[in-house]
């Protein structure tokens, strides 16, 4: 039986996809979890090397300690090569975060596993039973496991299973770990089977007690391995746009760590399937009618805010779950030795869905309708009544208010963040943040807050420095801030802008897509004569890149030009806001002059990376003399150093990603009482930032050949 209903988009935070889009998936056939078996109770079924949790519906098994594989059954490698790939050239700066693997390490390669066979603790298999037939949705081997420090460290190894509960609604089992060398944590990793529910729910504990030494977390998660190839899955899905088919086959070639090309062009890095956690809460795998997703309730544990992102699905069938991670940027989480530290880290509802849609296209788009369902009302749930810990309170606040700008613009793309007072808010952190977009009129509501004491933080609407408010003290009760001025920074009197202070560089070219880790290449034809901007006349959505690379066509900078109508006097100051750079100096030339420099931090990975910004945000002023400028048109440069040509009749593909700086916005101001502004102040974008992806698909580059000279 099928059913037909509208497909709800706005039961997420927000829709990060256009009106069309909406109105083409409009009406879709309903897919939907088993139907049968749901009034059957949980049973737990306990034997000496593995442990088994169902419910009729779901059924989900873990090895324990002395477990073996059969023998004859060791892991199969991804596909050799077709070609013996040509070492390309090592990228620029890639350097791996905290817990992540070296550049060129992570080629396709056999799963891991522990040294004699399964690991305690791993999953051996996921059962999912629809009228009776069920289907196997991993591996048989590594069906789920629980990580540090990318599959080196494994937190639970040597914890004895424990039952934790055990009745007809609900079994819940556990494994503990004790601290490591090197691993001075106790852990703790929780399973949780329900009654009529199709699926099964995770979540993990780290401790660091007073008598332990110092010790770091680089990268933790959970990871499900689905069947190799398409033998179930062949579509992976992080959001309404990016559902696809991953490569599959021989690649040809190797072009950046992680990062393969396909004989049809296909460029396929994990990259591109990151996300920011503003509003992400689902994402899976689906093939043959049915669906496996990873539903996260709350991003509350994750850290980082709205901006913080992540990976989410990859290839070999790879659902993860992250909960730290030094990516894009953002570091790991670092406790002092004596310092006592604790965290609930999810729980996270792994979510079981068929459909019997014949088109394959809406079978696909079904099972997403069906998944995105899910996970709103997985939302609607949290806090989780039935976990039963001091360490993960169900008793909650609400903090809501309204921020204006003492200018009087609009605060409309703005976030309001409360975030632990004593840590930077855009990494990891050791505490709990959350999150809320802020409307036009200021308005902002945060709900299910942990009770604490926190900063309120304000980000986005045109502001290059965000607000702060320190000791908000949330208990199990709403609070109003009531109105709240928000000053903004400025450096005299408003002449141009190029962009929109949000953090991001996405409203630029390219930037709404920048999930392509070829986008670098596109500039050789995007702009031949590099990019030449004039003020009142060019448009930043389709003049100004969303990265200066330092490869270019003709001139080794980037240059504005605007007209005054009368020579000035005072200070004249440039604001660069910047959402990622490789690092490096920046010169800025007015009139051929040199004016100033700026060094610009290396933030992290975003510019070779398949993204548009990273965690770490930093803003540079370049101030000097106005009397460099002179009435008629003026010329303002940005030359990054080290800056080289695109090499002249190769494939730009096969010569690495170059260093960038992503512009969040470029700001003109002049402390003089002859200044006027030379254009009306920048509206907000249609979407906020950040979002997954924008509205402009980009066809990937198969070649990016350079002109020959």
């Amino acid at each position: 039986m099928q059913r037909v209903y509208e497909v709800d988009l706005s039961m997420m935070k927000r829709s990060v996809i256009s009106q069309a889009l909406v109105l083409g998936l409009c009406c879709v056939p309903m897919a939907m979890p088993a139907q049968t078996a749901q009034n059957e109770p949980v049973t737990l079924t306990d034997k000496p090397t593995m442990v088994t949790l169902s419910n009729g519906i779901v059924s989900v098994t873990f090895w324990k300690k002395g477990a073996q594989f059969a023998p004859g059954t060791a892991p199969q490698p991804m596909p050799p090569p077709a070609v013996a790939p040509v070492a390309a050239p090592a990228p620029i700066a890639p350097m791996a975060g905290p817990g992540g693997n070296a550049p060129g390490s992570n080629a396709p390669r056999a799963r891991p596993m522990g040294p004699t066979g399964p690991r305690n603790g791993e999953g051996a298999s996921i059962l999912y039973t629809v009228n009776g037939k069920s289907t196997e949705f991993s591996d048989q081997r590594r069906a789920i496991y629980f990580d540090s420090g990318g599959d080196r460290i494994y937190p639970v190894s040597d914890g004895d299973m424990q039952i934790v509960s055990n009745t007809p609604e609900q079994a819940e089992i556990m494994w503990p770990g004790a601290p490591q060398t090197g691993f001075e944590f106790a852990t703790e990793f929780h399973v949780i089977m329900r009654r009529g529910i199709s699926g099964f729910y995770m979540y993990a504990v780290y401790k660091h007690p007073a008598n332990l030494p110092e010790a770091n977390v680089g990268e933790t998660r959970f990871v499900l391995y689905g069947p190799n190839g398409q033998a179930l899955f062949d579509h992976h899905i992080v959001d309404d746009i990016r559902q696809g088919d991953p490569p599959q086959g021989r690649f040809v070639r190797q072009v950046q760590d992680t990062t393969w090309q396909w004989a049809d062009g296909t460029i396929y890095t994990k990259y591109n399937y990151s996300a920011f956690m503003a509003d992400h809460h689902v994402h899976g795998m689906v093939g043959h009618g049915m669906g496996e997703w990873m539903i996260t309730p709350s991003n509350e544990y994750i850290g980082g805010g709205p901006y913080k992102q992540d990976l989410m699905v990859h290839s070999g069938n790879t659902l993860l779950s992250m909960f730290v991670g030094g990516h894009f940027g953002a570091n790991g989480i670092r406790v002092a030795p004596g310092e006592t530290w604790d965290k609930v880290f999810g729980p996270v509802f792994l979510y079981y869905n068929h459909s019997d849609v014949s088109d394959p296209q809406q079978n696909v788009a079904a099972l997403w309708a069906d998944a995105k369902k899910q996970a709103a009302a997985q939302m609607e749930q949290w806090p989780y009544g039935f976990v039963k810990r001091d360490d993960y309170p169900l008793a909650r606040g609400t903090v809501s208010g309204q921020i204006k700008l003492t200018d009087g613009t609009t605060t409309k793309g703005a976030w309001a963040m409360l975030v632990p007072p004593d840590e930077d808010w855009q990494a990891n952190i050791k505490g709990y943040d959350f999150w809320s977009p802020v409307d036009a009129t200021g308005h902002f509501k945060i709900d299910k807050v942990r009770p604490g004491t926190y900063a309120l933080v304000v980000c986005g609407a045109d502001q290059f420095e965000p607000f702060r408010q320190e000791n908000v003290v949330v208990g199990s009760s709403a609070v109003n801030l009531g109105t709240i001025a928000w000053k903004p920074v400025t450096h005299g009197t408003y002449l141009w802008q190029i962009g929109y202070a949000d953090r991001s560089s996405a409203e630029f070219k390219h930037g709404d897509d920048a999930r392509h880790w070829e986008n670098f290449a596109y500039y050789i034809n995007d702009f031949p004569n590099d990019v030449d901007y004039t003020i009142g006349k060019s448009d930043y959505a389709k003049d100004w890149n969303y990265s200066q690379w330092t490869r270019y066509n003709k001139v080794p900078y980037w240059t504005i030009h605007f007209n005054l109508p009368k020579a000035l006097t005072g200070k004249a100051t440039l604001t660069l806001g910047v959402a990622a750079s490789s690092g490096g100096l920046l010169q800025v030339l007015v009139n051929g002059q040199q004016a100033g420099s700026v060094t610009t931090a290396h933030t992290g990975m975003a510019p070779y990376r398949s993204g548009n910004q990273d965690s770490s945000y930093h803003t540079y002023l370049v101030t000097f003399d106005a009397s460099m400028l002179k009435a008629g048109v003026n010329e303002i440069r940005l030359a990054p150093d080290k800056s080289e040509p695109f090499p002249p009749g190769k494939d730009a593909l096969f010569t690495a990603v170059p260093a960038s700086i992503m512009y969040d916005a470029v700001r003109f101001e002049v402390d003089s009482p002859d200044a006027k502004a030379l254009m009306k102040r920048v509206p907000p974008p249609a979407l906020t930032a950040p979002y997954n992806p924008g509205p402009h698909p980009t066809p990937g580059l198969k070649v990016a050949m350079v002109p020959a000279q």
